[in-house]
């Protein structure tokens, strides 16, 4: 039984055969409709759910709406009842048949309720059937230019969900992040990378070796793709984005729409899973996706895929290619590197094992009492605190160190001291702050702040 009361529903309503169960399975990705219990409905209402921007969205099939004199009682007492309990009606036409009098008699019934209402004008299959949604007939409905898609072709259904996901939020809607199970944590990992470095052939990897998706929930598989997957008795919520180029060379409104997705793919993760070729030098393709990355304030895995190719694999080989990517994103001198390989499937269970560690370190919270004998230790073994100035009286004094939050893990360095700190020092600390409490995978954010004396006398080292 799925609960689905407090979830965002979308009911799917208009007159037979104008592709509403077809737009229904695209929308949740299943080759057929596929009904399951739901507390307090009739197996007359199929109900499904989809991932969209990480959230979970419920998606109601419904009878066609015909003439009242002709149509059975129950079905059309179903299509009311979806239509009560949805936050959200799409209301399906066809572009082909053009607007037909059945059209009209359902939109003035919608046009009563006190709900939004999404036109959408499916079986768009060409450019010049995709057209006919600007016909002026249309806007007799009162519900604006339709939303122009081909459900059994897949095409513009992207934009459909970004719109019903615009008005969901406009309307206030309960709008849910998929962040846990029933109570159990779901880590959102997203995979990256620039275009044809195999980011696709690891996510086919990881699902053809485990085989465990979670089959009685219908996710959305559109870029970027979300899947929900289990290992190891921990679920992951596996997001995979199309390839990125720097936007000068990003040409169609297709691909920079896939971007843009990716982009927002990103800064929701909790991990990132950085796809690299390890027989190809990096690019200014990877720099600039590091950038992006970097922004996000994710943990982060740096894949060397195609580790098959490299002949010799030993700790030496290793170490050269962990300093080589250091080198080359000195800023991400902090993520795990994962040497993997999609195509023989090498080391690739190890990524979701690493994922998980990785998360379970930016949701850190280190003891107070931790962090003031990780300071005193600190600052005694800083020579440079000393030399600073002759007045020893003058040099910079800090009093204590505090962690903010997590995810990522957020600290305080406090100062009394009206003078700037040396940025070497406030580097080092953060440096044997990683090293000391091994947050190896995920960033870490330290601010300096100044405090009046007195202020912080608790945790004074």
């Amino acid at each position: 039984m799925i609960e689905i009361e407090n979830k965002p529903t979308i009911a799917i309503v208009g007159r037979s055969n104008v592709g509403k169960s077809t737009l229904f399975n695209k929308l949740i990705e299943r080759p057929k409709a596929i009904v399951f219990p739901v507390a307090g409905t009739t197996r007359d209402r199929n109900y499904g759910r989809a991932l969209w921007q990480g959230y979970e969205l419920i998606f109601v099939d419904t009878g066609g709406i015909e003439d009242s004199k002709i149509i059975d009682k129950e079905i059309r007492k179903q299509v009311d009842i979806a239509i009560k309990k949805a936050h959200l009606l799409l209301f399906v036409v066809d572009l082909r048949d053009g607007l037909m009098p059945q059209d009209v008699k359902i939109s003035k019934i919608l046009n009563k309720l006190k709900k939004p209402v999404i036109l959408v004008g499916n079986k768009a299959d060409t450019p010049s059937l995709r057209m006919l949604s600007e016909n002026k007939e249309w806007l007799r409905l009162n519900l604006g230019t339709p939303v122009a898609v081909s459900a059994s072709m897949g095409m513009g259904t992207g934009d459909l969900l970004d719109k019903i996901f615009a008005k969901i939020k406009e309307n206030k809607n309960p709008l849910e992040e998929i962040s846990k199970n029933d109570g159990e944590e779901i880590i959102k990992v997203a995979i990256v990378g620039k275009p044809n470095v195999g980011k696709s052939s690891l996510l086919n990897t990881l699902l053809g070796q485990e085989r465990v998706l979670v089959s009685d929930a219908p996710f959305t598989t559109r870029e970027p793709q979300d899947i929900l997957l289990r290992q190891d008795g921990q679920l992951f919520l596996l997001i995979d984005t199309v390839g990125m180029r720097k936007s000068a060379r990003v040409e169609s409104g297709l691909e920079k729409i896939g971007v843009k997705r990716s982009i927002n793919a990103i800064r929701r993760a909790d991990v990132i899973i950085f796809v690299t070729e390890v027989d190809k030098p990096l690019t200014i393709q990877d720099k600039h996706l590091s950038q992006v990355i970097l922004e996000s304030n994710a943990g982060l895995i740096i894949v060397a895929n195609k580790w098959d190719l490299i002949p010799e694999k030993n700790t030496q080989t290793m170490n050269y290619y962990i300093d080589y990517y250091h080198r080359f994103f000195p800023y991400l001198n902090w993520a795990m590197i994962a040497p993997a390989s999609a195509k023989t499937g090498e080391k690739i269970k190890k990524i979701l094992d690493l994922s998980a560690l990785v998360n379970k370190k930016r949701n850190r919270y280190v003891d107070s009492e931790e962090l003031k004998n990780f300071l005193k230790k600190t600052l005694l073994q800083h020579k440079a605190i000393i030399h600073r100035k002759k007045n020893m009286s003058a040099r910079p004094k800090i009093v204590g160190l505090t962690q903010e939050g997590n995810r990522p893990p957020k600290f305080n360095l406090l100062t009394t001291s009206k003078e700037k700190l040396p940025e070497g020092l406030v580097k080092f600390i953060e440096k044997r702050l990683r090293e000391n409490f091994d947050f190896t995978g995920t960033p870490i954010k330290m601010e300096v702040r100044q405090i009046k004396k007195g202020d912080f006398i608790n945790q004074q080292i």
